[in-house]
């Protein structure tokens, strides 16, 4: 099967799954967003990254939709090839700090994570800083 041909199902496939989805548009309110700022640790200031976050939940919608059951999967050297580590490369248990002593040294904790001291003064991160930097 061609390249070509794969490409023209691919697409087929999710155009039905976007023509589905369209017609239910997604909404957050106010509860989701409480919800989704609490577990990103991010906060949701003002309606356009709100917006962003719902074009987001509706493209991952129209993925998940997709019907691939009728497609070949792609392999590739990393999936089917061995990579062993050399001898050299492993790490020992022994020499490996302990979730719960990192923890102990922490100036700072939320929710069992690390939390990073701040350098100089910033205000607090929202969508749009984050998507400008584009890590």
């Amino acid at each position: 099967m061609s390249l070509f041909v794969l490409f023209r199902r691919s697409f087929s496939v999710l155009q039905q799954a976007k023509e589905k989805i369209l017609s239910n548009p997604i909404k957050i309110d106010i509860d989701m967003q409480n919800k989704l700022e609490h577990l990103s640790l991010i906060s949701f200031q003002n309606e356009k990254t709100i917006k962003k976050v719902e074009q987001t939940i509706h493209s991952s919608n129209i993925i998940h939709q997709a019907n691939v059951d009728h497609l070949q999967p792609l392999y590739t050297l990393v999936e089917t090839e061995l990579c062993p580590l050399r001898q050299t490369d492993t790490i020992s248990i022994e020499k490996t700090l302990q979730i719960k002593q990192v923890l102990e040294n922490a100036s700072n904790t939320y929710e069992e994570y690390l939390v990073a001291p701040m350098i100089g003064k910033r205000e607090s991160q929202t969508v749009e800083q984050v998507d400008k930097t584009k890590l």
